[in-house]
């Protein structure tokens, strides 16, 4: 059976506009800098996998092990590190996204950009959005979604910016259309905890 994992790199795709207003602001950071604090890793608790980033800024937990990676980008004037989780082949597909701003300076455009994100990830997926609304998770406001594909498969979507981190995390979790996939991905998203 395909499984659908998306992996959507929207901040690389984003112009350098005024900064999000933040309380707290963060400094730019070098190549090496951003790489060491957004690389993901990943550790054996007792069967759950904890994925943790360099700086310590959040961990979520995962029920199999993910694949890691990460890769610096740029588009537009901004320096981003995507740094991916992506667990595939389990009772759910798991794909978990932080995307680090290499300058410290969050773009504008993010925080009015969430919103329309989930229909442009239904179009990609030929599905349809069930859901798209504002909520919270972590503790920060958050994009709250879900996209129904043609295979009768459901896709429980979460993005929220933190910019005084100069990041946004997504999660996106795939699953057969059923109550037991929506409470595994939920339990996914509630695991994030974000420092």
């Amino acid at each position: 059976m395909n499984r659908l994992v998306l992996v959507l790199c929207v901040v690389a795709a984003c112009k350098k506009s005024q900064p999000i207003p933040v309380g707290v602001t963060t400094a730019a950071l070098s190549d090496s800098e951003v790489r060491k604090n957004g690389s993901l890793k990943v550790t054996d608790k007792a069967g759950a996998f904890e994925v943790t980033d360099g700086a310590g800024h959040m961990t979520i937990t995962l029920p199999q092990k993910p694949t890691l990676s990460g890769e610096m980008a740029s588009q537009g004037g901004v320096d981003v590190f995507n740094a991916q989780a992506v667990m595939p082949g389990g009772p759910v597909d798991v794909q978990f996204g932080v995307a680090t701003i290499k300058d410290g300076v969050m773009p504008a455009e993010m925080a009015g950009t969430l919103a329309s994100l989930p229909q442009t990830l239904a179009d990609a997926a030929s599905g349809k959005l069930a859901k798209n609304g504002a909520g919270t998770l972590a503790g920060h406001s958050a994009q709250v979604f879900e996209v129904t594909t043609a295979d009768q498969r459901r896709l429980f979507g979460w993005y929220l910016i933190v910019a005084e981190q100069a990041r946004m995390y997504q999660i996106n979790c795939v699953g057969p259309d059923n109550a037991d996939s929506a409470a595994a991905c939920t339990k996914v998203a509630s695991s994030l905890a974000i420092k």
